[in-house]
């Protein structure tokens, strides 16, 4: 199924933005493919292309649960770089206070 095989191609571009830390683009590449996954689903399959997607559906899903790691990795590093600037403000202030 060509249409599949383009969902998959665009999830691989949205683990590779994630990767270079291109969030912007990741949200638009991702919003672009929940339409190709609408459209996909939107209307009715033969019997074959439904077993075909029943079996193919765990890749995609295999794939958002290693985008959705990534994606927590660097939030969770975000975060932490976060805590470490405002701990220096604070120690900043802290200091020039006492002088």
């Amino acid at each position: 199924m060509q249409q599949w095989q383009e969902i998959l191609a665009v999830s691989e571009q949205l683990y590779s933005l994630a990767q270079a830390g291109e969030w912007d683009e990741l949200l638009n590449l991702h919003r672009q493919r929940d339409l190709m996954l609408q459209s996909l689903f939107s209307v009715e399959r033969s019997n074959d292309e439904s077993g075909f997607l029943k079996q193919a559906i765990p890749e995609l899903m295999a794939k958002d649960e290693e985008l959705r790691v990534l994606c927590t990795a660097s939030r969770d590093e975000a975060a932490q770089a976060l805590g470490k600037v405002s701990i220096g403000r604070k120690a900043d202030a802290a200091y020039n206070q006492n002088r």
